[in-house]
């Protein structure tokens, strides 16, 4: 099972009659860890007493699971076949290839209806491949249980595989597969699974190889469709607000159609046990290398995983694991590294990646292959094996907040162990993990007879760069959830938010906004501390300054160093992460409530004492030009960062986040305690606590933490306006060796504080919703880009809206003729009241799911008063998108989309900018 997560020793003095300091500390340790596991084990065994799973006649396996916590209900269906289960057809992709025809129409409906349809209801479809099984989840509110169900059996049981539709996935599905190859993270992990197998179809991309791929027909899927899609074969779980009897009742009914049937398991190829080491390097168009290593490692059944995940958290898991302190801190050889037990279904890999330069590499896999020999011959410290015992166990509880979230576990625990509660039992096999279980698995498994290592070098030649109207830059990339992966995110009714009322707001006297949100539905706690500043408060010289402030801030203080407080969070299993946006930065705790003293008392130390160490700032900067090295190969962040120095040639917002090189360099320790003194103060500042605690105990408890806080004044910021584009459509074209071409237009848009700003959102998800414009003109009627939409970005100053198209370059011209199309259709023509009213639906739906975690709605609640919304506003969004009405669609779309006055970038490997 793939790890959860994504130690000083006092010395003994005296006689033994005395408890050192450091036997002190362990056993103080070890009494935290078991009331720690207990807490955790609790919730562990109380949510997973409340399913009820049963078989029916025809086989399927129903897991259900009634949560009130929110108005919603998680439908997910789990057939349990992948890419390593396709027989014949094995690496062709064809699990893949299904999901995708599965959308696209049965006897009943037509390509696209079923996001329409959810949609319709206010809901929330995607889809996703993996080695071993095929998901379908569906997310509604929970009126619409039923009806969404009927969905759910059509789609997957009776689709029509129409000669046409299928014909123009195909070509979508090549564009995905092409998107993969330019990813250089993705590419190089492709590389180490075919490395490592040989003979397992574990070395086969879940898309398939592209040849084969292309060689399949639609008898082949309907053979494959029909060998696989039958209820014995699949899992359904479902989550949320349901009432049981009434929903078994209806899958009887609807599945009773589809009767029992034996399903002959594709035997995979088992892999011959590796008996050398494997080694493999590729030149890539890269800024950084990449270096992997994969030793062959167990299945998610098998006894050793426990010990094993461990041993990947012991070993590169956050700040405090050991190569994380050898590599990135103490030798400074690398900018990133993690490893992690990745257990699927059969044997996986025990996998280590580094993120470093090319200059590094050798020294790096020298020192990580020392540490592996390490971990073989000397016993682990107690101390440093329940840390990291906490962290996997923690993340457990952390990343099972959601209805989405739990009924794949429910549904995978199932699918891949066959036990529902395989979570339960793992974080006991966890709890049991020794010393001893580590130096046995590290023995077994780390082996260089078991060793695959794969390299992705940097190519000497750079990517070419050519502006045509304007000059290049560096800003903030905002791109991040522009993801090319299966996810078919759609789309709800207005619902009573349970989690996120009953916030308190207090201002202390140093003017410290503090506001307060008990929840004690789980025992966790999000902290979020925001200030004003971000890339408003830039210019070109302090480029990087804000965000390297923000960065410095969970460093070293005057208390503590930074590996004392990354070992203190880790150990806790909690997460501390810094952010830096265009219009603010703060710092984000989440954590488990019962630590809630310590962990606010360091984040207290962390905003009124940081040092800004010189030592830790140049780490920082070194690892943040590495970063911009790094950016230069993504086609979505090389093209955002473009498009905005396109669109904006004096405003700030035109800048990178993470900085310039130019900046970087001369930025020094005195600019970030200058800004650090002018920005972290109690007037700029709002510090929000959602969770499990008690609001009166928790304020008095801040009150004494952050009475040192200065007040200062709310730092005055102001940019200069930013002018109008000289032409009609400022383009610029950047050259880069990839297969696929990236299309972005960006237009002018507006503030946070504007109503306008909900019909901009209204519109883009018009464009951009699976059953939209865009979506529906562009991929599903002519396949010609695989990802594609628009969103906006609003600021304390006018932001941006930005409408974007991976495609084929020969494409490019095609996909920006149509999106102008569609742009004013949307200025000449009124939203239909059906089309207007799913819109509204869909956008409503989305921010419901969002706000399942404290986190989300600290983070919302905190900006709000931040920005002088009040922290209440974010609750008013229903209201507010139900407010837009035709005419301001009409009248937004013509205000912002000004053809006099936009920006047009092209990304890829060849091709030039029309005019």
């Amino acid at each position: 099972m793939k790890s959860r997560a994504n130690a000083k020793e006092g010395k003994e003095r005296g006689n033994s009659n005395i408890i050192s300091h450091g036997e002190f500390n362990l056993k103080r340790h070890s009494l935290w860890f078991i009331i720690f596991t207990g807490i955790i084990f609790f919730f562990a065994v109380s949510a997973y007493a409340e399913v009820e799973r049963l078989t029916l006649d025809n086989g399927m396996v129903v897991l259900l699971k009634e949560n009130r916590n929110q108005p919603l209900v998680n439908l997910f269906l789990c057939l349990r076949v992948g890419s390593a289960r396709e027989g014949k057809f094995s690496g062709c992709g064809i699990s893949h290839f299904i999901e995708h025809m599965v959308f696209k129409g049965t006897a009943a409906r037509k390509a696209g209806d079923v996001f329409k349809e959810v949609e319709s209801y206010g809901g929330k479809v995607n889809a996703f491949t993996s080695y071993d099984y095929t998901g379908y989840n569906i997310t509604v509110p929970g009126e619409f249980a039923l009806p969404a169900l009927e969905i759910l059996v059509d789609m997957t049981m009776n689709t029509a595989f129409d000669s046409r539709e299928l014909k123009m996935e195909k070509q979508v599905v090549l564009k995905e597969i092409g998107l993969n190859y330019d990813n250089p993270r993705r590419y190089a992990s492709r590389l180490l699974w075919e490395s490592a197998y040989s003979t397992h179809p574990y070395k086969y991309p879940i898309l398939g190889e592209e040849d084969l791929f292309s060689s399949l027909t639609r008898e082949d899927l309907l053979e494959f469709h029909q060998a696989r899609y039958a209820p014995s074969n699949m899992i359904l779980a479902v989550v949320g607000d349901v009432e049981k009897e009434a929903f078994l009742a209806s899958t009887k009914r609807l599945f009773k159609n589809f009767q029992q049937k034996s399903i002959i398991d594709s035997e995979s190829i088992p892999e011959l046990q590796q008996e050398q080491l494997r080694s493999r390097e590729e030149r890539f168009t890269a800024g950084m290398g990449y270096l992997l290593l994969g030793f062959h490692s167990v299945a998610i059944t098998d006894e050793d995983c426990f010990a094993l995940d461990v041993l990947g958290a012991i070993l590169g898991a956050g700040k405090s694991s050991r190569l994380y302190k050898l590599l990135c801190d103490r030798k400074r050889l690398a900018y990133s590294i993690e490893a992690t037990n990745y257990t699927p279904r059969e044997p996986g890999l025990f996998i280590i990646s580094c993120f470093l330069e090319e200059r590094h590499r050798a020294r790096a896999l020298s020192l990580i292959l020392e540490q592996t020999k390490l971990v073989k011959r000397k016993k682990i410290a107690e101390n440093e094996l329940e840390s990291a015992k906490n962290k996997i166990i923690s993340d457990v509880l952390f990343d099972n907040q959601t209805i989405e979230a739990q009924a794949q576990d429910l549904a995978l625990n199932e699918a891949l162990t066959g036990d529902f509660r395989f979570t339960e039992k793992y974080i006991r096999k966890i709890q049991q993990v020794n010393s001893q279980d580590i130096l046995r698995v590290a023995n077994k498994y780390l082996l260089q007879s078991n060793l695959s290592i794969v390299a992705l070098i940097p190519r000497d030649e750079s990517a070419k760069f050519n502006s045509l109207k304007s000059s290049s830059g560096h800003l903030k990339i905002g791109i991040e959830h522009l993801s090319a992966d299966t996810d078919k995110a759609l789309t709800v009714k207005a619902a009573p938010q349970q989690q996120a009322k009953g916030a308190k707001k207090y201002i202390l006297a140093n003017g410290l906004t503090i506001l307060v949100r008990e929840n004690k539905d789980l025992p966790l706690v999000s902290i979020k501390a925001v200030f004003k500043g971000g890339l408003r408060a830039e210019n070109q010289n302090i480029n990087g300054l804000c965000n390297l402030v923000a960065q410095m801030l969970d460093k070293a203080t005057t208390t503590k160093s930074a590996a004392e407080i990354a070992y203190l969070v880790e150990s806790k299993g909690a997460h501390l992460t810094y952010f830096s946006g265009n219009n603010s930065f703060g710092l984000s705790l989440d954590l488990l409530s019962r630590d809630f003293d310590e962990m606010s008392a360091l984040l207290a130390d962390l905003i009124t004492s940081s040092t800004f160490s010189q030592r830790e700032l140049k780490r920082a900067k070194e690892k943040n030009l590495a970063q911009l090295k790094a950016r230069e190969d993504d086609i979505f962040e090389s093209g955002m960062r473009l498009l905005k120095t396109t669109l904006f040639q004096k405003h700030p917002y035109r800048f990178l986040t993470i900085g310039n090189e130019e900046s970087l360099k001369k930025i020094k320790r005195r600019d970030l305690i200058n800004f650090y003194r002018r920005f972290c103060v109690g007037k700029n500042m709002v510090l929000a606590v959602f969770g499990d605690v008690d609001a009166g105990e928790a304020l008095v408890k801040l009150k004494e933490l952050f009475a040192g806080l200065k007040a200062g004044d709310i730092p005055r910021i102001a940019p200069d306006e930013e002018p109008r584009i000289k032409t009609n459509a400022a383009s610029s074209f950047k050259s880069l060796p990839k297969k696929q071409s990236l299309l972005l237009l960006g237009f002018h848009g507006t503030t946070v504080f504007a109503r306008n700003r909900y019909a901009i959102e209204v519109i883009c998800e018009v464009l951009s919703q699976a059953s939209g414009r865009l979506f529906t003109q562009i991929r599903e009627k002519r396949g010609l880009a695989y990802t594609l939409g628009a969103y906006s970005v609003s600021g304390l100053d006018p932001g941006y809206i930005v409408i974007y198209a991976a495609t084929l370059a020969e494409n490019v011209e095609t996909v920006k003729r149509e999106i102008l199309r569609q742009l004013r259709l949307l200025k000449q023509k009124p939203l239909t009241e059906q089309e207007l009213t799913q819109t509204k639906r869909a956008l409503i739906g989305k921010k419901l799911i969002s706000r399942q975690t404290n986190s989300a709605c600290a983070l919302e609640s905190s900006l709000d008063e931040l920005y002088g919304l009040g922290y209440n506003r974010y609750l008013e969004y229903s209201d507010r998108i139900n407010r837009t009405t035709p005419e301001d669609v009409v009248r937004c779309a013509n205000r912002y989309f000004d053809f006099n006055n936009y920006a047009v970038v092209i990304v890829g490997p060849r091709g030039k900018v029309e005019e």
